[in-house]
């Protein structure tokens, strides 16, 4: 299976096993979002779990500053 295909079936199981957290500044659903991906792409190189949390860690401070930027939390 591509990365693409299992970035998508890692997202869609996300979901469906309820994994949506919630951050204000972006109004985002952070781990449904990144962990599907990352997981996805540690399949097409070897990464450490170090670098898998720097790597989500780094996703989290893009989207809540993308957030922040465009006006935070809507409701």
């Amino acid at each position: 299976m591509n990365a693409d295909k299992a970035a998508l079936l890692n997202g869609f199981a996300a979901h469906v096993l309820d994994f949506d957290d919630y951050e204000a500044p972006a109004s985002t659903h952070l781990s449904a979002v990144l962990v599907p991906t990352l997981l996805a792409l540690s399949d097409l190189e070897a990464v450490s779990l170090r670098d898998l949390a720097t790597a989500n860690l780094a996703g989290f401070e893009v989207i809540n500053r993308v957030g922040r930027a465009l006006g935070g939390y809507a409701h």
